[in-house]
């Protein structure tokens, strides 16, 4: 089962803990304030609870993302259709994975924590490749590792790796990469994806001195296969 970091207010803990605990999760409660960065370095959860009270908290949710790659599940806070959906766009560009209403019966906040970690558990799961077959190419396997450097990934960067990976030397364009992550594009989920792969080309800057993804405009995105 899963380490469970939740980052919310003691009600909504008293709602949710139980029943992840029933489902056989260890949790661990943290406060909303900057403490908790340093305990998400110790603890290092697999999916992270996080709801969201005040503007300050987008700095801390930054800060999160830029520490662990684990998934993030934020809970919005109750606001009019048109600030919500904008609150939201600006999380999922901080590097948020999923985001729930505060209405969200406590089943559904269970329930999307538990398909977070399912997802999260099959990026990080490859089978060995058998004996002769050709090596992986820098991050087709999610994470590319050098002697002395790990180059962490988050979920949905693995995810879009594996597709451009699966499409090398061809433009695949960013309403594909978003059906294959949420089963349909708009613009919130194409701003996500071109966060998203700014986020991995800072990434691959730590290796690489040349463009590993190259940026069509208005058609796509293409994976280099020489680099």
């Amino acid at each position: 089962m899963a380490l469970i970091m939740t980052i919310t207010s003691k009600e909504r803990e008293t709602e949710i803990k139980p029943l992840l605990i029933a489902q056989g999760h260890t949790v661990v409660a943290r406060p909303v304030t900057l403490a908790v960065l340093g305990f998400a370095r110790l603890d290092y959860p697999q999916v992270i609870l996080f709801e969201l009270g005040s503007g300050k908290d987008l700095n801390l949710i930054s800060s999160l993302r830029s520490l662990v790659s684990s998934p993030i599940l934020v809970i919005l806070p109750k606001l009019e259709e048109d600030k919500r959906a904008t609150l939201a766009v600006e999380i999922f560009s901080l590097g948020v994975d999923s985001c729930c209403s505060a209405d969200s019966h406590a089943d559904e906040v269970v329930a999307r924590l538990e398909a977070l970690m399912r997802r999260a558990l099959a990026y990080r799961s490859f089978p060995p490749s058998p004996k002769g077959a050709p090596q992986a190419t820098p991050f087709e396997n999610g994470s590319h590792a050098l002697p002395e450097k790990v180059i962490s990934m988050t979920p949905l960067e693995k995810k879009i790796i594996s597709i451009l990976s699966s499409n090398k030397n061809t433009i695949v364009p960013g309403d594909y990469i978003c059906e294959q992550l949420w089963g349909e594009a708009d613009e919130v989920k194409r701003k996500k994806v071109r966060q998203l792969i700014y986020m991995i080309r800072k990434k691959l800057d730590l290796i690489y001195k040349k463009g590993y993804i190259v940026n069509y405009k208005r058609k796509g995105y293409l994976l280099r296969k020489n680099i």
